[in-house]
């Protein structure tokens, strides 16, 4: 958000969707010192609980990408439990699944985490897959973002692919500076 708009003055929140909102009906920071004038939340959220009239803008995502696996749910069960285990494949969406996959190996590759600024967005259509992602410093001044498609029977090398995209324009000096014992490398090739 700040590398679009460097003149807003951020702050985080903490709380529930419905704490959330709270805070923004009343108009002021959580630390009741400050205005409050708007809110960035994840439309899903909002949508799930049927609070879609909270929605005044969607941000484009050619500039704000989300969370990697911003959507998807993930579930697990023990590895020897067959009867679960076919009972959540039946729930599998090979799409979603997918791109999920590529996002997840996106991040994996650039070592990140929850609390990195990296977004990434995978599409898959028609068996191709396109992937974008943005890596960023805490300030937003610095912005590295690359794009690639490719097929989408290869989530991961695809997500390996978009990691080498950003590795090679800096990302990983870029991530260094935010983490500097982070087991990431930039790699030139």
């Amino acid at each position: 958000m700040l590398h679009r708009r460097p003149d807003l003055k951020m702050i985080g929140l903490r709380g529930n969707l419905g704490t959330r909102l709270g805070i923004l009906e009343k108009g002021l920071a959580p630390d009741g010192t400050s205005p409050l004038h708007g809110m960035v939340l994840a439309e899903a959220g909002l949508a799930r609980l049927g609070l879609e009239s909270h929605v005044k803008e969607r941000l484009d995502t050619n500039w704000m990408l989300p969370a990697v696996g911003q959507g998807a749910l993930g579930l697990e069960c023990r590895a020897d439990d067959n009867e679960s285990q076919s009972m959540l494949e039946a729930l599998d969406d090979e799409q979603t699944s997918q791109e999920t996959r590529a996002e997840r190996a996106m991040l994996a590759a650039l070592g990140g985490g929850c609390l990195i600024p990296i977004g990434c967005l995978a599409k898959c259509q028609n068996g191709k897959l396109s992937l974008a992602a943005a890596v960023l410093d805490p300030d937003g001044v610095q912005r590295i973002a690359a794009t690639i498609e490719c097929p989408a029977d290869k989530p991961a090398q695809a997500g390996k692919h978009l990691a080498d995209a950003l590795l090679q324009q800096g990302a990983g000096e870029l991530l260094a500076r935010i983490l500097p014992d982070a087991p990431f490398r930039a790699e030139s090739s």
